[in-house]
């Protein structure tokens, strides 16, 4: 197993995240279900759910420093329809049978009130974590396992059109393999065209500081995530 890093391990989005570990997708839950069916909306979000999973296992494993916290997380709504949308959603993961609980406006604390939020959707599953520290730990883990990682290499071309024989080239050499992953997340579109249409990166804002002292008590996403 290689992994082929264009930068250096946690550069970029992997790295400049908020570090929120969350379950199911951008959309909210009601959402998904709206438009791809209940079905797949559940199935969404149990692969987000196994994923928490694997994260939390793998940091207990190899003991990686990363802040990891399970504290779940709130969703906040800015509008009636934002509003009347966590609702819905309360109600379609409580008929799944997946933990989460709508908080209506008067049950918020002060600092949400004053802010102008209205309702909220709480999700007691969801956690955090420092985002550079999880993924070198990682790395660090892999590495261990055997797995031979490749900084500063930069692929410029994926070759899978036979199966089980994928080319990988970067700009200073190429590697052969049974199978790839594409890791690139939004940027997919450039090294698989067929992606470009399906995957469009529109929105990409992070402010970083010095360590502070919490603001909040667990994640806080709000305004569809704006």
């Amino acid at each position: 197993v290689a992994v082929l890093e264009g930068d250096a391990i946690g550069f970029g989005a992997t790295g400049r995240n908020a570090g929120f570990i969350l379950a199911g997708v951008a959309e909210r839950h009601s959402r998904v279900a709206a438009l791809f069916g209940e079905q797949r909306a559940r199935d969404l979000w149990s692969l987000t759910l196994r994923n928490h999973r694997l994260m939390a296992d793998a940091i207990n494993e190899f003991k990686i420093d990363c802040d990891y916290e399970q504290r779940g997380s709130i969703q906040l709504s800015s509008s009636g329809q934002e509003d009347d949308e966590l609702q819905a959603s309360a109600s379609l993961l409580e008929k799944d049978g997946f933990p989460g609980r709508y908080l209506p406006p008067g049950s918020l604390p002060a600092v949400y009130r004053g802010a102008g939020f209205g309702g909220a959707l709480e999700i007691p599953s969801d956690g955090a974590l420092d985002p550079v520290r999880f993924v070198r730990g990682l790395a660090s883990a892999c590495e261990g396992l055997g797995v031979q990682i490749f900084e500063g290499s930069i692929v410029v071309d994926v070759d899978a059109q036979t199966l089980g024989d994928v080319r990988v080239k970067t700009e200073g050499g190429s590697i052969k393999a049974m199978a790839a992953l594409l890791c690139t997340n939004a940027l997919a579109g450039d090294l698989a065209p067929v992606l470009k249409a399906q995957v469009d990166p529109n929105r990409g804002q992070m402010l970083a500081t010095a360590p502070i002292p919490p603001l909040f008590d667990r994640p806080v996403y709000a305004n569809h995530g704006f």
